[in-house]
């Protein structure tokens, strides 16, 4: 980080744009020392981490199953969940 000075208006316009938090906005500015594309960039590299531990997270409990049939016109989803393993849906799924 260097000595640049990020002002009020610059934490808007970045908070403005992308909807962020305040303070995240602040601290993207002060990252990419006051570049408003680095600080974007910085925000969205951080969104797309937040997000993929959180699917991660939702798919250490959830799986689900979506069948199609390339023939037929109606396809299923089928939804496994709770206190299961990996492993223990699927050995239910293929039977």
């Amino acid at each position: 980080m260097s000595e640049h000075t990020i002002s009020a208006s610059d934490v808007k316009k970045l908070r403005d744009v992308t909807g962020a938090g305040m303070m995240d906005c602040k601290k993207a500015l002060s990252e990419s020392n006051g570049d408003f594309d680095g600080a974007y960039r910085y925000l969205r590299k951080k969104v797309r981490k937040y997000l993929l531990k959180e699917l991660t997270e939702k798919l250490k409990k959830v799986l689900y199953l979506l069948s199609f049939p390339m023939i037929a016109k109606k396809g299923v989803i089928v939804k496994l969940s709770g206190k299961l393993t990996l492993l223990q849906k699927m050995k239910i799924l293929s039977h």
